[in-house]
């Protein structure tokens, strides 16, 4: 009977045992990779829907208008671990590096969530831009009631209408969220 080479034999079991590793890492990585693009994805929506209420906010600061906007987030985040206010900086460096700009002070759109690092908009505003939550500039609205951007802006329907204090001429801006 002939004798066979039992060498090939002998490094099957071995190569095949290397061919499911690198079959592995492969699928790991590629995993990753789609995971990696998912939250890309997620982050830029994110980002477009935090610009379009920037947008809304400096117009109706700056402009002493009225705006409407249904504000949304993407929801790809974990909603109870995401917080989105306007946050109000008294520091130069942070400014410049915000901003782009050499001040003192500035304002900007905070948002926070757990699974990417924070998205921060400048909003050019004036820093005396005030968002009050009670008061007498701001007048009931049926359905509304009145947020206090500085704490949180819970997703919804939102009214936003510029009321300049008559007497020091601060822009107000009242948020109305539809309850």
């Amino acid at each position: 009977m002939p004798k066979f080479n039992q060498k090939g034999q002998e490094e099957a079991p071995f190569e095949l045992l290397v061919a499911v590793i690198i079959m592995g890492f492969v699928l790991f990585v590629g995993m990753q990779a789609m995971a990696q693009l998912q939250l890309n994805e997620c982050t830029g929506r994110t980002e477009k829907t935090l610009e379009s209420m920037k947008t809304v906010i400096e117009t109706v600061a700056t402009e002493r208008g009225k705006q409407n906007i249904n504000f949304r987030l993407p929801g790809c985040f974990k909603e109870e671990k995401q917080k989105l206010f306007v946050k109000q900086i008294s520091d130069k460096q942070s400014c410049m590096y915000f901003c782009k700009q050499i001040a003192e002070r500035c304002t900007v759109l905070y948002y926070d969530a757990e699974e990417i690092a924070p998205i921060v908009k400048c909003l050019s505003i004036s820093y005396l831009t005030t968002f009050p939550s009670e008061g007498t500039l701001c007048n009931a609205i049926d359905d509304y009631a009145l947020q206090d951007f500085y704490n949180d802006i819970p997703q919804g329907n939102y009214i936003l209408i510029s009321r300049p204090n008559p007497t020091t001429q601060v822009p107000t801006v009242c948020a109305y969220r539809h309850d």
